[in-house]
């Protein structure tokens, strides 16, 4: 499975969506392994009007 899959797979945007192992930001095209521990981090941004 890719980052690709797993955030379509979560039903997240991978624009808005990092994908972390070991303190490392994985790309969509990312293999996964079977025994792989990831964090799913959500980037939100905003700013003033």
């Amino acid at each position: 499975m890719t980052v690709r899959e797993l955030l379509k797979e979560l039903n997240l945007s991978p624009e808005s969506t990092l994908v972390v192992r070991d303190d490392e930001v994985l790309t969509e095209d990312e293999k996964l392994r079977k025994d792989d521990e990831v964090r799913v981090i959500s980037a939100i941004s905003g700013g003033s009007e």
